[in-house]
């Protein structure tokens, strides 16, 4: 019987604990957009597929999963696949020759980072395929295998077709090698004695990176969905002032952004104080992204996966360089310190568990579960129409109830009209209601109802601690 070597038990530990703690980590309350996806899911199974859905693939996933098992069904689903995210990462940290126990604990550290990204949402699949398109452009860089071609372009079919308004993202994972690609061929900036720091590296993959690329470009029309979902749906919430409303796509601020600063403070610092080095394109990844999210704070969970891979890649160099992993100490000292670490670890992370048994599948604040109690029990909900703040929208949805504005509806005249109400613009309430036959008004904007109460033609009928239900009279 072939025996198991210390180092494959450690691994084998560093996996299973890794795996606790997602199963820990995992939310059980859903976001607003999970009963976006069930709900759409369910119009595709039952009226045939539509050509604007962008992430028609995952809806009908979780929607197949509801019916058939329910909440607890898809909960189970996102820590399964969260799990598989978590490995992936690991996997892809050793491949990139970083030390098992550095893996081991960035991993951790991106996994709680992501928090309430791990949820019921497209984007849960799309991490792995853009995980997996990291992975493999740098085998295709560093090996020049043909294969990795084929891999790479298969991942953007199932981008387009599983997220397809992530596919921009799918995109700017070339491009700091394409940037490297570039630097690569001016000797000059290569030998400046100022940018020693860098590492610029040469390979012979650069013309099939390059044909990979171009043909990467077009798997966005690879998809039963209209053409332009892929290349420009991702945009669409730009052009109207929907940041006001979509915290994620607002700018990231220092409160939210506090991991952004600690990572880049720790990459810079490392770089400045020490004789580390850095690949142009791990520094283009961490600042890339760390761009991309300053201007749109959705994007730092791809700065929490690509930079700290590329901030692992910093610090295991920066133990190499000072032989931190040459300090000799007593095996045994060794086994306590990385049990008592993973022991913290899991403690930790059950410590968040046990917190979310006694959280339901909804958040009461966002969805107004009890104001849908009461129009469905007392009025037939076919018959009214509703207006409803933007958060709400996909729960209302959900529960059968005609919303005014959801996210999948949030563009042109509808946002504009709603973000007039919502700022109280007192003409355009009264017009945009008239025009729209508003019956109901379901809100928590204090400063709307106590407009429309002023109005005779509205009267409060519900009230709880959040939420306000006015009918017209």
């Amino acid at each position: 019987m072939k025996k198991i070597n210390g180092n494959n038990i450690i691994k084998i530990l560093l996996i299973i604990s890794l795996c606790i703690f997602t199963i820990c980590v995992i939310n059980k309350t859903f976001q607003n957009d999970t009963y976006t996806v069930i709900t759409e899911g369910n119009k595709i199974l039952n009226n045939g597929f539509d050509k604007e859905c962008g992430e028609w693939i995952f809806f009908v996933i979780v929607a197949l999963i509801y019916n058939i098992f329910g909440f607890l069904g898809i909960y189970i689903f996102t820590v399964i696949i969260s799990i598989v995210i978590a490995l992936s990462i690991f996997y892809v940290l050793r491949k990139r020759n970083i030390n098992i126990i550095l893996c081991f604990f960035m991993t951790i550290f991106i996994i709680y980072s992501l928090g309430g990204s791990l949820t019921a949402r497209a984007q849960l699949l799309s991490f792995i395929v853009l995980i997996w398109e990291y992975h493999f452009i740098n085998k295709l860089i560093e090996t020049s295998k043909k294969r990795y071609l084929i891999v790479i372009t298969v991942l953007g079919i199932i981008m387009t077709n599983v997220h397809a308004p992530l596919f921009p993202i799918y995109v700017i994972l070339f491009l700091p090698y394409i940037a490297q690609i570039m630097i690569s061929k001016f000797k000059v900036i290569m030998d400046r004695n100022d940018l020693n720091k860098i590492i610029v590296e040469k390979n012979n993959s650069d013309k099939l990176f390059l044909i990979t690329f171009f043909i990467s470009l077009f798997t966005g029309l690879i998809t039963p969905l209209n053409k332009n979902v892929a290349y420009f749906s991702s945009f669409s919430f730009l052009k109207e002032d929907v940041g006001n409303y979509i915290v994620e796509l607002q700018p990231l601020i220092i409160t939210n952004g506090l991991l952004f600063y600690v990572i880049i403070f720790m990459a810079i610092s490392i770089l400045l104080l020490t004789r580390t080095k850095i690949r142009i394109a791990d520094l283009l990844f961490l600042f890339g992204f760390g761009i991309l999210s300053l201007v749109i704070g959705r994007n730092i969970i791809y700065f929490t996966i690509f930079g700290i891979i590329a901030l692992a890649k910093v610090i295991n160099d920066f133990f190499n360089e000072y032989k931190m992993y040459e300090i000799e100490l007593k095996s045994k000292i060794k086994g306590v310190l990385l049990s008592l670490s993973i022991i913290i670890i899991i403690l930790f992370g059950m410590n968040i568990f046990v917190k979310n048994l006694n959280n339901d599948y909804f958040d009461e604040e966002l969805c107004p579960v009890y104001a849908c109690d009461f129009l469905i029990n007392n009025y037939d909900i076919s018959k009214i129409n509703i207006y409803n703040s933007f958060n709400t929208g996909a729960y209302i949805n959900f529960r059968g109830i005609k919303p005014f504005i959801t996210s999948a509806n949030s563009n042109g005249k509808k946002m504009q009209d709603f973000i007039d109400i919502e700022n109280v613009k007192v003409v355009r309430c009264k017009e945009i209601f008239d025009e729209y036959g508003i019956t109901h008004i379901l809100t928590d904007n204090m400063e709307l109802v106590l407009h429309m109460k002023e109005n005779s033609e509205y009267k409060i009928i519900y009230q709880d601690d959040i939420y306000f239900i006015m009918e017209r009279i």
